[in-house]
């Protein structure tokens, strides 16, 4: 026996006793949505309570839809929703005609094909499901005012409520049912055409990287081959480097030897000038000398010229004297005429010693000019030397350095190798 049997004998239950005399009907054949009506209890005696309920709805259907709304209207993002996507006049329209078919008293596939319609626009629009569960609370709310306002007791407007609160369990259940769904099946599509996406970015990516890693492998095994012909190079040379040490160690060595024996021989030269020097004195003291025995001949001769005269004067007594006095001239001449070959042979023999002397004094610049030259190479040589054994020690370190790299670009190559493999089993991964 029904709930409202219990108030059958009271004469004011007219809503329930209207109740029994209502002609509902639940027709559906879809085994999910029939074991939701189990579930909540809804029976066709619920149905004919919820019907005999429908005038005092058509009643106040205005009052219940501007309650709804007016609630709705205060959150600002339930308001931008509707403003974006319909008007509140529009909206009002629609609830009208929804609540008072929810009141019908038939569930069939009409009945649910309505409300899978408005999870769908729900959906749509962006309303989010706790939006729709806390507007059906506010239905609910109103038609308990409404009850109470028009039955009052209690208990009839308890067993009207449980029916009333049945039904809109069941809309709710299956709009938010097929919400869910329609949530599914849009993340399902995304998912699927994510999985597309993702499936050609990694074809794409994967090629892209194949390429690359081609490229950066012929990159890579050209770089090698440079760096090997870069490494044989640096080796060269540091082996040029210290011939380049050796030869200018020996000739520094031999610049050295030269330099001394420059030195030498200036010295020599300047022995010789002071010879040189020392025998122009001994010619001028010659000469001299010479000079001296040119007036001692001279007087001689006058002497003998003297001695002749005062010999003829002595007559025969005086010849043999004038013949001594001849042959003293006869010498003085001789001697005089010898002394006038010395003097010019000392004249020559001077300007002789004024020529070498001369030259000497070239010699002796040429070599001082030389000397300096070569102090001069000697210090470049120096320094020749000072850079090619830095030269020596930058070459040591490149080929270091060199021989590093060539390591470090042979690691690379390894795994740049390794990368093209990976990138190819990507490849054929994205492909498949």
């Amino acid at each position: 026996m029904g709930l409202y049997h219990m108030l059958k004998s009271d004469k004011r239950s007219s809503v329930l006793e209207d109740a029994e005399k209502m002609e509902v009907s639940i027709d559906l054949d879809q085994p999910g949505i029939l074991e939701r009506l189990k579930l909540i209890q809804l029976t066709e005696e619920d149905l004919k309570i919820i019907k005999s309920v429908q005038p005092l709805v058509q009643k106040y259907i205005d009052k219940i839809v501007k309650a709804f709304y007016d609630a709705i209207l205060r959150v600002q993002e339930l308001k931008e929703i509707i403003e974006k996507h319909s008007t509140v006049e529009r909206l009002q329209k629609t609830l009208r005609v929804h609540l008072i078919e929810m009141f019908q008293g038939d569930i069939n596939k009409n009945f649910v094909e309505k409300r899978l319609r408005i999870a769908s626009t729900h959906y749509r629009i962006g309303l989010e499901h706790g939006w729709y569960i806390g507007s059906f609370q506010n239905i609910q709310n109103t038609l308990n005012d409404v009850l109470f306002l028009e039955i009052g007791r209690k208990e009839e407007v308890r067993i009207i409520s449980a029916a009333i609160s049945k039904i809109l369990s069941f809309e709710q259940q299956i709009v938010l049912e097929a919400y869910e769904s329609e949530t599914i099946r849009k993340l399902n599509e995304r998912y699927q055409t994510g999985q597309r996406d993702l499936k050609e970015q990694m074809v794409q990516i994967s090629e892209g990287l194949v390429a690359l890693a081609e490229e950066t492998q012929a990159s890579i095994e050209s770089l090698s081959f440079n760096l090997q012909k870069t490494d044989e190079t640096a080796i060269e040379s540091s082996r040029e480097a210290n011939r380049a040490e050796l030869s200018a160690t020996e000739g520094q060595k031999k610049l050295g030897i030269l330099i001394r024996d420059v030195k030498m021989i200036a010295a020599r030269t300047k022995e010789m000038m002071e010879t040189i020097e020392n025998l122009s004195d001994s010619s001028r003291q010659i000469e001299d000398v010479v000079l001296s025995v040119k007036e001692i001949a001279d007087q001689t001769n006058l002497l003998a010229l003297n001695s002749a005269i005062e010999a003829a004067r002595a007559g025969e007594n005086g010849r043999g004297f004038a013949i001594v006095s001849q042959e003293i001239r006869k010498l003085s001449e001789e001697t005089k005429k010898l002394a006038g070959q010395i003097q010019s042979m000392l004249s020559a023999s001077g300007q002789y010693n004024l020529d070498v002397k001369n030259s000497l004094v070239q010699v002796n610049s040429a070599i001082h000019s030389g000397l300096n030259s070569a102090e001069a190479a000697g210090q470049s040589f120096r320094q020749i030397t000072a850079s090619v054994k830095q030269n020596k020690q930058t070459a040591l370190i490149v080929q270091n350095h060199v021989a590093e790299l060539v390591k470090i670009v042979k690691e690379i190559e390894t795994a740049s190798a390794g990368v093209a493999a990976e990138a190819e089993k990507l490849h054929n991964a994205a492909g498949i």
